[in-house]
């Protein structure tokens, strides 16, 4: 259904973008000169594993184009999200404060009564965002955004003084979309563009699964349940999180499992079609321009039981690309910990903008820490898209060695992921040294953003209508009622 979106919004785009850049003009703070003015484009692919971009299969690329804008950037090897899942990530990734912090850390608080509101965390304007960093330095700012999750009604929408909102849009339309948008803003700019295709259900449309070769066969009752994937997504997210007791639905076979995985490279196939076609387009257009691509979070194919993401805070959902292209400066690679938080206050200090006080990422274009400096630790959590599954997991990565902590069971898992990439020998047991040294970081983190200033700014709560959670029960973040 996705691959059938017209494009009956693209006037209204490109004329809501010019008018932004006729009117921002008016007024606009006084640039810099010419030939130091850089805008930024910050391109975010939903659900995009760290581990597909370089990918093959069929013997080709999967995303070719992203490799090679990797290629002429700086590229963030071991980047972290906040979080599992979008609203929380997203939180961090456009204030550089973690969910600590901010406090965007629920989905949904469902309702027990019929006459009673559903509601959904809201960004706070006071928290302050990239939008409104970039608006307050004289930048035009433009977002095109297609997660529902991030809605203006959620409070994303802060500081873009254009918000272009199409839930589920597919890529060939947001790229689109994007480039009648920066035609008509006028630099300096700050353009956010949010690809959701990687979003299960996974649908890539035919000329991304023809190159892909031949799909793996699958079963008929593999093909019924893959008909509803809506439905059995849920039930599976359901059963995990300990909301359902039984499966409502059988489980995929291998071969199912093998399909799925098939067309979630689909999906990345195409967005990399459409993504290398924004990315000609800037830079052509804007040379000087910077860009960001990276990912709200991952998504589990069945590396630790699932699929999906929300419910665990494993490498397959928190390991993200981080990949800027930094005009002027030679491409490098990077594989100390690098995080979401990180992202703004990198592209201010290229910019030569002052930072906020209030950012708690770092400048990863400053100097790294040497052997006698304290390294670097990244830290993560979820609580999941349902309040009602009442879970509470954090996470903290410090070189190679990884701790999670349940903090409603106490469960705790090590992992040395220089030796255990896939996250299978918990030696939380055997090493009760290095659990104790991360519990102590992460305890003190978790301390550190409670004392924070913005930590008293609480969420607010918004009211969803009807259609917002019908589409959310569709993408597995409501139960039926």
């Amino acid at each position: 259904m996705r691959r059938c979106f017209l494009l009956i919004l693209m006037g209204a785009v490109t004329g809501l973008f010019l008018l932004l850049g006729l009117r921002h003009g008016q007024n606009a703070i006084p640039s810099p000169k010419p030939e130091k003015i850089r805008s930024v484009v910050l391109i975010v692919v939903d659900a995009l594993r760290a581990d597909r971009v370089f990918a093959e299969r069929n013997g080709a690329p999967l995303m070719p184009n992203l490799a090679r804008l990797a290629g002429h950037s700086w590229t963030f090897e071991s980047a972290t999200s906040q979080a599992a899942w979008t609203k929380p990530s997203m939180a961090s990734l456009l204030t550089s404060l973690y969910p600590a912090t901010h406090g965007i850390e629920f989905g949904v608080a469902e309702r027990f009564f019929e006459h009673q509101d559903m509601t959904v965390d809201k960004l706070p304007e006071a928290i302050g965002s990239a939008a409104t960093y970039f608006k307050n330095n004289g930048y035009r700012t433009g977002c095109i955004q297609t997660n529902r999750h991030l809605a203006a009604e959620f409070g994303f929408a802060q500081g873009f003084d254009a918000y272009w909102f199409k839930d589920d849009a597919p890529a060939n339309v947001v790229t689109s979309a994007a480039i009648e948008a920066l035609r008509g803003m006028g630099e300096p700019f700050f353009l956010y563009v949010h690809y959701l295709d990687p979003h299960a259900p996974y649908a890539p449309p035919a000329d991304g699964q023809d190159r892909l070769g031949a799909p793996p066969p699958i079963t008929e009752k593999d093909r019924e349940l893959l008909d509803d994937y809506d439905g059995y997504y849920l039930d599976e997210a359901l059963h995990k999180l300990g909301l359902r007791e039984q499966r409502e639905r059988a489980e995929l076979t291998a071969a199912g499992r093998a399909r799925v995985r098939w067309l979630y490279d689909g999906e990345l196939r195409f967005v990399d079609d459409e993504l290398g076609r924004l990315v000609e387009y800037v830079e052509t257009a804007h040379p000087e321009c910077v860009i960001v691509v990276t990912a709200d979070h991952g998504e589990e194919l069945w590396d630790h039981g699932s699929v999906g993401h929300s419910k665990t805070l494993y490498q397959e959902l928190i390991h993200v690309p981080l990949i800027m292209r930094l005009p002027s400066l030679p491409p490098r690679s990077f594989l100390p910990p690098a995080a979401s938080v990180d992202v703004l206050p990198s592209v201010s200090s290229y910019l030569g903008l002052g930072p906020n006080p209030d950012w708690q990422g770092r400048d990863l274009l400053g100097p790294t820490p040497t052997d006698g400096e304290a390294p670097q630790a990244v830290f993560a959590e979820t609580r999941g898209a349902l309040e009602a599954a009442n879970l509470h997991l954090e996470a903290v990565i410090l070189h190679d060695q990884k701790l999670t902590v349940d903090r409603k069971t106490g469960t705790i898992e090590l992992y040395d992921l220089a030796e255990d990439p896939l996250e299978r020998n918990n030696q939380a047991i055997e090493d009760t040294e290095t659990v104790k040294r991360l519990l102590s970081l992460l305890d003190a983190h978790i301390e550190r953003c409670r004392r924070h200033p913005k930590h008293a700014v609480q969420p607010e709560k918004a009211i969803l209508d009807a259609e917002t959670i019908e589409r959310l029960r569709k993408l597995g973040y409501l139960r039926e009622e």
